[in-house]
């Protein structure tokens, strides 16, 4: 059996270290101007997929209450 040609790859990604996900969130809410996409009262759908995201409970629970926080009624879905 002749077995084509093969080659060992290494992929190095580059990956950031977040030191406190509360103010990494409260960052990334305030650059999408969250505020002003937002009507007090509009029902929010939050996906949560978790598929390996490191602490997707403390990263769901603060998105959850930036939406109540500015008046909308958030709710979760797979």
């Amino acid at each position: 059996m002749i077995f084509p040609y093969m080659y060992h790859i290494r992929q190095r990604v580059d990956t950031v270290r977040v030191h406190s996900i509360v103010d990494m969130i409260e960052s990334e809410l305030k650059s999408i101007r969250l505020r002003s996409l937002l009507t007090p009262g509009a029902r929010i759908a939050i996906t949560a997929g978790s598929r390996g995201v490191a602490g997707i409970d403390r990263i769901l629970k603060q998105v959850v209450a930036a939406v109540k926080d500015l008046g909308a009624e958030p709710f979760l879905i797979p």
